[in-house]
């Protein structure tokens, strides 16, 4: 037996032996490694997606759009471009990528033609005559320009005069590409001429208003034409659908002697308007005559006093959360009411929850109906101090107003950042489709919309619904492997110093 060991010693302390137990050490490191990956992908929605190719195929909820499409007649699409420049152009040839799959499945409700805009040719050497389109719905005059797409049916046409396309694309704050959303745009666009009716968006001005250009591209989406309008100077317009304001920062003015901003309010409201509302809960200075306002139809931002001062208070979620600070959440469906009737309406499209970040919670009676939930290991903060722990706070609302003409309907949402761009390029979350369903649902916005379709995003490394609890556990198994392999190399270098 002491031979026996005294063998095994001599052996396990050559060069070779240490190198192969690295090695078997390293090939279980790798096993490890790709069965933790496995599991977060199939089981907890962990996306590493490093495409070789970017994917354009069409959704399926494509299907049912160009079914009405070509039930109403059809749309022809131009574009001023020969089909072979459109190829090799930096972004136009994403564009022929979707259009060339549209041509080969939809043929009977979409036709597409490219024209050169010079010698105002199409690809059949046929003339064609561009004047019809120098004139919008108003008669101001429209610029054409080589990468204008037109669009048009019986009723109606509409020309995208942008420079490089960059209306089928989301931009950044940069004017930086960050998703291509053609399938999106080609499809709302053959609705919209299709319509008898357009609705239109007004968005607030002279209260430093966020531009936010991504609630902007979804409303298009739905149908809406877009305007803004300043209520300290101008009546609201006969032809505003929807009033959006879009988390000002200083108050809406009383009246004094003259029509102020909040007789032009009540006036949109008596006659049954309907309004888009998102506050900023970490807004230092209060707006006491916008959320008196609000009040009327039962919502308000909740609040708590401390120390003399009164604080908005903050929803965080330490356990379900996406951060570990705690602020970045998911919001879930309410299931009841008007919140059923959207969660069903989105159902079909996107499985996942909307994803929240900086919310408020708000305060509900009657008149008012809860949309989103936050979960119930939540818990609220003012001021930096935990002011409640109950969970299953509001975290946004239908409300209603019963004026002298109609029933007005406000939507809001107490958080900044639910139109972040991250969240609505999410294929996880459903916060795109959640919106359109409360244009639908809420302000009863008739016309089809492009739920469930798919932007094709330029960033490559996706990581997405993972909690935050999932993400530590798996964190700590996936570096216990390469832990290991360094104690290992440790105790081999302490023994050969020492041997």
């Amino acid at each position: 037996m002491g031979n026996f060991l005294q063998k095994l010693k001599r052996y396990t302390g050559r060069t070779n032996f240490s190198r192969s137990i690295v090695t078997i050490c390293v090939i279980l490191v790798a096993i490890v490694f790709n069965a933790v990956v496995y599991s977060l992908t199939t089981i907890f929605g962990l996306y590493l997606y490093q495409p070789t190719e970017l994917d354009f195929s069409l959704s399926a909820s494509t299907d049912a759009i160009m079914a009405s499409i070509e039930e109403e007649g059809g749309v022809e699409v131009l574009f001023c471009m020969p089909r072979e420049e459109l190829k090799t152009h930096a972004t136009g040839s994403y564009l022929l990528k979707t259009v060339e799959q549209m041509e080969e499945k939809y043929s009977d409700a979409v036709t597409f033609r490219f024209i050169n805009i010079i010698t105002k040719m199409d690809e059949e050497g046929k003339f064609f005559d561009m004047t019809p389109f120098t004139k919008d719905e108003n008669g101001n005059d429209v610029t054409i320009f080589k990468t204008s797409v037109i669009f048009r049916s019986d009723k109606a046409h509409r020309v995208l005069t942008s420079n490089s396309y960059e209306d089928f694309y989301f931009l950044n704050e940069k004017s930086e590409p960050l998703a291509y959303c053609g399938e999106e745009v080609f499809l709302s666009l053959m609705l919209w001429v299709q319509k008898d009716y357009h609705p239109t968006a007004y968005f607030t001005a002279a209260h430093s208003e966020i531009p936010d250009a991504a609630l902007a591209r979804v409303l298009a989406a739905a149908g809406y034409k877009i305007g803004s309008v300043n209520l300290r100077r101008e009546d609201i317009p006969d032809d505003c659908d929807l009033l959006v304001i879009n988390s000002p920062v200083s108050d809406f003015e009383r009246g004094s002697g003259v029509t102020s901003e909040m007789d032009r309010l009540y006036e949109y409201a008596d006659a049954g308007g309907a309004l888009y509302v998102s506050l900023d809960p970490f807004l230092k200075t209060p707006l006491p005559v916008l959320e008196g306002f609000l009040k009327e139809y039962g919502i308000a931002l909740s609040r708590s006093e401390i120390a003399g001062e009164t604080f908005s208070n903050i929803v965080t979620d330490n356990a379900q959360g996406i951060t570990a600070d705690g602020y970045t959440l998911v919001g879930r469906f309410d299931t009841e009411g008007v919140g059923g009737d959207i969660h069903n309406t989105v159902l079909p499209y996107s499985d996942g929850n909307v994803l929240l970040y900086r919310c408020g919670a708000l305060s509900l009676s009657d008149g008012a109906s809860p949309l989103l939930y936050s979960s119930a290991s939540s818990e609220i903060y003012a001021s930096g101090e935990r002011v409640g722990k109950d969970g299953n706070y509001v975290l946004c609302a239908k409300g209603t107003r019963e004026g002298e003409n109609g029933t007005s309907s406000v939507f809001v949402m107490p958080s900044v950042y639910f139109t972040a761009s991250d969240a609505m390029l999410s294929n996880t979350y459903s916060n795109r489709e959640f919106l359109l369903a409360v244009f639908g649902e809420i302000f009863e916005n008739e016309g089809m919309m492009p739920y469930g379709v798919r932007s094709v995003k330029t960033e490559t490394n996706l990581i997405e619904d993972l909690s935050l609890r999932e993400a530590r556990l798996y964190t700590v198994i996936a570096f216990l492997p390469a832990v290991a392999l360094v104690a290992l190399g440790a105790v081999v270098l302490i023994r050969r110093k020492y041997k």
